[in-house]
Order: structure tokens, then sequence, then C-alpha cells
């Protein structure tokens, strides 16, 4: 699991919407360096393969709730990833997520994520 938290006021209190990336592998230990399939989390099962999972929440215009994007099954996308000295990275374009429990929303979601 590689997670990355955005922090848009990082003194205190939110300014806008905050989000935090996980992305899940199936690997026991840091997963290798290299390319992996998106798929989403209930379909996740070999080595190659990643989920996406995001999670925004602060958002003024709904009150301040909590929303989970997933990437979805069968997108034909992927993710480089790096492991590399105890420290993480992954880099990706336009991943398709769908919202978590309210039908079909659908959306994109970019990052370059290193830890």
């Amino acid at each position: 699991m590689l997670e990355a938290q955005s922090e848009d006021n990082p003194a205190g209190g939110m300014r806008g919407i905050s989000s935090a990336i996980t992305l899940y592998f199936t690997t026991i230990g840091p997963p290798p360096t290299g390319t992996y399939k998106v798929t989403s989390l209930d379909k996740l099962k070999n080595a190659d393969q990643v989920a996406v999972y995001v999670q925004t929440y602060g958002d003024p215009r709904t009150g301040g709730n909590i929303t989970g994007w997933l990437s979805q099954e069968g997108s034909r996308q992927t993710i480089s990833y790096t492991f590399e000295n105890g420290k993480a990275g992954a880099i990706f374009k336009d991943i398709v997520i769908k919202q978590g429990g309210s039908g079909a929303t659908m959306g994109t979601v970019s990052a370059n994520i290193s830890q």
C-alpha cells in the first residue's frame, strides 16, 4: 500500500478540498519497481495489478462529507511504480474511478506520488 495525502492548509483547518490517494498491491512487502495494470479493489489478485482508492473530504459544497472513489476493472490503464533505497513513488494519468456506493458517478485521477 502506498498512500499520499494533500495538505491544503497544514497550519490547521482546511481550505477547499483535501484528498488521500491509496494504492493497493497484492505483494507481501514493498512491490517491486515496474508497471502495474489498474483494476478494481474487489478484483485485485495478481502480482502485476494495482487498485486505486481516492478519498476526498473537507469539501465546503458538501458540508465536509467524505467521498470514496475506486478504480475500475478492465480499464487497460497502468501505473509506473518505483521502490528504491526505501522510497516509493508512483506516476499515473487519467485513471478511471467510480464513486463508491453512489451509483454510476465517474471521474479520472492523475498523480505523481513520491515519499
